[in-house]
């Protein structure tokens, strides 16, 4: 949460940093992006992507924030189809089933709730940034 905040500083050096360290989190650990997401994460994102626009003249702080920001953001894409894969993985043992096992209820109660970030992604603004991510590669 602390690192969060960071992302509400007046410094955009300090913001980028806050990415990264972030990204770092998210690399260890995909669940914790649920929380950075209930967090307002895409929030901050959008309003850092649209200061850090190329085009403009860029400040070394902002440039430094738009590199930052490309990369959490390419993590982020990259681990959709993994949190996707998970949840219709978990969904398809079930099909069928009048009542999952002990097991499989786990597995949903752990999966399931990675949909809110799916949601938060495909939702905000961002959406536009995932297009254009995906029409680079």
């Amino acid at each position: 949460m602390k690192i969060i905040r960071s992302l509400e500083s007046p410094y955009s050096v300090i913001r980028a940093k806050a990415f990264l360290v972030l990204l770092q989190v998210l690399m260890n650990n995909r669940e914790m992006l649920l929380l950075c997401c209930n967090s307002r994460l895409v929030m901050y994102i959008e309003r850092d992507v649209r200061k850090a626009t190329p085009g403009k003249e860029q400040q070394s702080g902002n440039e430094y924030l738009s590199k930052c920001l490309t990369l959490f953001i390419c993590h982020t894409v990259h681990e959709l189809p993994a949190i996707l894969d998970d949840i219709l993985s978990v969904l398809g043992s079930i099909v069928g089933r009048k009542h999952p096992s002990p097991t499989q209820s786990h597995q949903l109660k752990q999966s399931l709730p990675m949909m809110a970030v799916v949601l938060h992604l495909l939702t905000s603004q961002l959406k536009l940034m995932l297009e254009l991510f995906f029409l680079k590669i």
